[in-house]
C-alpha cells in the first residue's frame, strides 16, 4: 500500500510544479498557435508591421512567414495555410527554428 501511496504522491507532486511553471510566462503557452515560440508583440510593434505587410507583399516569403508563424500575429485562418507553408520551407531547410544567424563556433 505504502508504494502506491508514493506514486500517487508524485504524480500530484509533477501536476502542481507543471501548473505553477505557467505562471511564469507573460503570455500563457496555452493561448500560443500551432508552431508559436513567442509572445505577440503588439500591434504596434515596428517589427511586426514589417513582417505583416511583407506577408501581404508576397506570402511566401521565408521571414515573413517564419516571423508570423513564430509570433503568431495573423488571424486563425490566415495562421493556418502560413503554418503549412512554414512546415514545408523547415523541411526543405530554407529556414531553420534555431537563431536567425546560424554562427559556428569558432575556438
Amino acid at each position: 500500500k505504502q508504494e502506491k501511496d508514493l506514486k500517487e504522491h508524485k504524480v500530484r507532486v509533477k501536476h502542481n510544479h507543471h501548473h505553477h511553471h505557467h505562471h511564469h510566462h507573460r503570455s500563457d503557452p496555452a493561448h500560443f498557435k500551432l508552431g508559436q515560440k513567442h509572445s505577440t508583440p503588439p500591434v504596434s510593434d515596428p517589427t511586426r508591421v514589417f513582417y505583416e505587410s511583407l506577408l501581404e507583399e508576397k506570402p511566401d516569403s521565408p521571414i515573413a512567414i517564419k516571423y508570423c508563424v513564430e509570433h503568431g500575429t495573423l488571424a486563425p485562418e490566415l495562421h493556418k495555410p502560413t503554418v503549412k507553408k512554414y512546415v514545408n520551407l523547415l523541411k526543405k531547410g530554407v529556414i531553420s527554428t534555431g537563431k536567425k544567424m546560424p554562427v559556428p563556433k569558432a575556438r
